[in-house]
């Protein structure tokens, strides 16, 4: 069943090393279950993020936490960056010692992706790829402000093109807009 879905489920010894890696993991990590039950993050994932992830499993394995939350993780053979949205918990024997970490891990990259996306769109013109009025508002109340907060003075340059309706109606939107991506470069 745990090699059907599509999120990687594993379980590690108090020692970081894998008891069990489902068929997403092993995807993943592009090895069979024996190349990777005994082993550590140090064999699988970049140095930065093997000490992130022994640090969140330290958590868990000898302080008894649960911890939710987002991680990015390089993978070694491949060098690719994926983020993923993970849940490691402790499992404990009948005696309330904790002998395992069992840990889910759904990729959410695509998702990030499409955010960060939205978010650009939000923010920047998709012709000039300049800030548009919402990030120039963010950003012109956040050096208000700051002006205040350090008593400064703050000046505003403000670009008007006059008789730029009449370049459009006379030669086209197409000219128009080359015109506004020329100026803005």
């Amino acid at each position: 069943i745990l090699d059907s879905v599509d999120a990687c489920i594993y379980l590690k010894d108090p020692h970081c090393r894998y008891l069990f890696a489902n068929r997403a993991t092993r995807d993943l990590l592009k090895r069979t279950a024996d190349e990777i039950i005994g082993f550590s993050d140090t064999d699988f994932f970049d140095e930065t993020t093997a000490a992130r992830i022994r640090r969140n499993d330290a958590l868990v394995l000898h302080k008894g936490r649960t911890i939710v939350g987002e991680e990015t993780n390089t993978i070694r053979h491949s060098g690719q960056t994926l983020t993923y949205r993970s849940t490691k918990l402790p499992l404990f024997d009948d005696d309330g010692t904790i002998y395992a970490l069992c840990g889910i891990s759904t990729d959410i990259t695509a998702l990030k992706e499409r955010e960060a996306q939205l978010e650009h769109i939000a923010h920047y013109d998709m012709l000039t790829m300049l800030p548009n009025r919402v990030l120039l508002a963010d950003r012109l109340h956040q050096a208000m402000v700051q002006a205040r907060r350090r008593h400064r003075l703050l000046a505003v340059v403000y670009l008007d093109l006059d008789g730029f309706k009449a370049i459009n109606d006379r030669h086209g939107h197409d000219i128009g807009d080359q015109l506004l991506v020329a100026l803005s470069g």
